[in-house]
């Protein structure tokens, strides 16, 4: 098994980061329009940019953007003082789910 190129390596890198900055402003986003007092999303956009990017982009690229979005939006959740733990197998199950609708639509 050889190497991959620096090229590729930075292009997987370069997508993972972009999907991590793009799920972190779409939560920011979602924790903006949340319910007060049910303390719920009307609008989840982390999972719409995901899609977005599993469509755009190659089937090579998606598990630096699926780890991006996890980054993202764990990250966000972490700042405001949500316990990470829940979040990640939360948003694992979430993400597959976007996975999943991508494979389904890319065959299409």
């Amino acid at each position: 098994m050889s190497a991959m190129p620096q090229n590729r390596v930075t292009q997987h890198l370069l997508a993972g980061a972009l999907v991590a900055a793009a799920t972190a402003l779409g939560q920011l986003i979602s924790v903006e329009l949340w319910m007060t007092a049910p303390r719920a999303h009307m609008l989840w956009l982390p999972g719409a940019v995901l899609m977005c990017a599993l469509l755009a982009l190659p089937r090579r690229r998606w598990a630096a953007c699926v780890a991006g979005a996890l980054i993202g939006t764990t990250g966000f959740l972490a700042v405001l003082g949500t316990p990470v733990a829940g979040v990640v197998v939360v948003l694992l199950g979430v993400f597959l789910l976007v996975v999943l609708a991508s494979l389904v639509l890319k065959r299409t």
